[in-house]
C-alpha cells in the first residue's frame, strides 16, 4: 500500500490533513523531486502540457520563454539537469535522464519535434547549439560520462541517430578488458544532415560540412566545407558551403 494510501486510512480525508498533505508533497517536490526554474506561468502551461516522471532529488529542468507541448520528461537520479534556452519549440519530445550529475544542455531557438533525448549514468552531456532544427524521429543518446556535442545553426532532416557508446560491452577472452568504451561525439556549427543519417562515438564534425542521405560517420575527424556520403561515409569533395536560400544560376 503506498504511503498516501495508508496515511488517508489512518487519518482520514479532513480538510485540514489534506492541506497539510499538499503542503508535504510541496516540499518532497522542491527537495526530493525535481525542481522547476522557469516563470509561474510557464510551470502552470509545462504541467498542463507535458507529462513528467520524477524520483530522485536535486535534478533541476530550466526554461524561459520556451514552447513545450505533449512531451515526456523522465528523470530519475540526482544533481541532473535540463535547460531549454529562449525561444526554443519542443513538441513531443521523449526527454530521459537516468542517473547522477548528468546535464541536456539545449540553446536558443533551437526547433525539436517527435524525437528521443537521453543521457544516462554519470556525467553524461549532450548539448544542442543556438538555431539549430532537428527533423522529427532524431535520437540523441549520451551515456557513460562522455559528451554529444551539437553546434549552432545546424540542420538535420527526418530519423538522426547521434551516439558516444555501443550501450553494451564488447570484452576481449584474452585479458578481460572492454574494448569499445564511449567516445565523445563533436558536431560543428552549419552542419546539414540528410534523412536516415548516423553518427557514431568519436566523430568530430567540423563546420560547415554536408552529410548526404543514409550515411553512416564513424570514429575520425570530418573536414570542414566538405561533402561525405556512404556507409561508411567517404569524402566526395571539398571546398562547398551550403544555405537556405535557393541560389538560382546566372549566365555569364
Amino acid at each position: 500500500m503506498a504511503v498516501r494510501e495508508r496515511l488517508l486510512k489512518r487519518y482520514g480525508n479532513s480538510k485540514v490533513f489534506m492541506y497539510m498533505l499538499k503542503i508535504y508533497k510541496w516540499g518532497v517536490s522542491c527537495f526530493w523531486g525535481v525542481k522547476k526554474e522557469m516563470a509561474f506561468h510557464e510551470k502552470v502551461t509545462f504541467s498542463l502540457t507535458n507529462r513528467l516522471v520524477k524520483s530522485g532529488r536535486k535534478n533541476v529542468i530550466r526554461m524561459k520563454k520556451v514552447r513545450c507541448r505533449h512531451s515526456v520528461f523522465t528523470v530519475s537520479g540526482r544533481g541532473n539537469q535540463i535547460s531549454i534556452g529562449t525561444g526554443s519549440k519542443i513538441d513531443n519530445v521523449e526527454f530521459e535522464v537516468r542517473g547522477d550529475n548528468n546535464f541536456i544542455c539545449i540553446g536558443k531557438n533551437v526547433v525539436l519535434r517527435n524525437s528521443i533525448i537521453a543521457v544516462a549514468d554519470s556525467g553524461s552531456y549532450l548539448s544542442i547549439g543556438d538555431d539549430t532544427v532537428i527533423g522529427r524521429g532524431a535520437k540523441v543518446v549520451a551515456l557513460e560520462s562522455a559528451k554529444i556535442q551539437i553546434g549552432s545553426g545546424c540542420l538535420f532532416s527526418t530519423n538522426v541517430s547521434i551516439m558516444n557508446s555501443d550501450s553494451h560491452s564488447i570484452v576481449d577472452l584474452q585479458d578481460n578488458r572492454r574494448k569499445n568504451v564511449a567516445m565523445d561525439v563533436n558536431i560543428g556549427n552549419h552542419v546539414w544532415m540528410g534523412e536516415n543519417v548516423t553518427v557514431l562515438k568519436g566523430s568530430k564534425i567540423q563546420d560547415n560540412v554536408i552529410v548526404g542521405n543514409r550515411s553512416m560517420l564513424m570514429k575520425g575527424h570530418y573536414k570542414c566545407n566538405s561533402i561525405y556520403a556512404g556507409s561508411p561515409a567517404k569524402f566526395i569533395r571539398g571546398g562547398v558551403n551550403w544555405c537556405l536560400e535557393r541560389i538560382e544560376e546566372k549566365d555569364v
